[in-house]
């Protein structure tokens, strides 16, 4: 009974590699094929096939660059879309930015932002970055998130899962930047490739 127990946890794990068997219940694993999953020697050859995966994306998440890149706006047209006396201001921004370093290309950003009191804000948008980040080329989807204050905007940056194409598909990242009103405005974003 106390053995049962003890493998569960790989007959879990047999059951979650099941996409990587065959009809008859062969794992493959290469050229070699690993029988009846009941088995203590099965278990374990599974068990350490599971492991090989696991340190596989490990490696794969853990081999991160950071980019390190500075921006110019080409373009910000900013329009008020709801503003009622005594509350915040709410307004829609299509910006183009142009990008040089590590990343390089154009991007195409939407934001929404609400004015509170004395010139700050809260900000939210969505980024496409055509062009390249670390010689690799294609485009990606920015998130930001971010807040203006004292003549500065503060920006977190998250690449949007599934968002790369080109050489860029599987790319996952975060980053960000403050800019205050004197560009370029330097920026890093940290990445990696599932």
């Amino acid at each position: 009974m106390a053995v049962d127990a003890a493998l569960e946890p790989l007959r879990r794990a047999a059951q979650a590699l099941a996409a990587d068997s065959d009809e008859r219940g062969y794992l493959l694993k290469g050229e070699a094929k690993i029988e009846r999953l009941n088995s203590m020697e099965s278990l374990l050859a599974l068990w350490r096939f599971a492991n090989q995966k696991t340190h596989v994306a490990r490696e794969t998440t853990s081999m991160r660059k950071q980019a390190k890149a500075t921006f110019g706006l080409k373009s910000w047209d900013e329009k008020t879309y709801n503003e009622i006396e005594a509350a915040p201001k709410l307004t829609r921004v299509s910006a183009t930015k142009s990008y040089q370093g590590d990343i390089e290309g154009e991007g195409k950003l939407e934001y929404l932002m609400m004015y509170r009191t004395a010139g700050s804000a809260s900000f939210i948008g969505l980024e496409r970055v055509t062009g390249s980040v670390g010689g690799r080329s294609g485009s990606f989807v920015l998130q930001h998130s971010g807040t203006f204050e004292d003549g500065v905007a503060k920006v977190i940056l998250s690449v949007v899962p599934g968002s790369g194409t080109g050489d860029l598909r599987g790319m996952s990242g975060e980053g960000g930047f403050n800019a205050g009103h004197q560009p370029p405005y330097a920026m890093t974003l940290d990445y990696g490739f599932e």
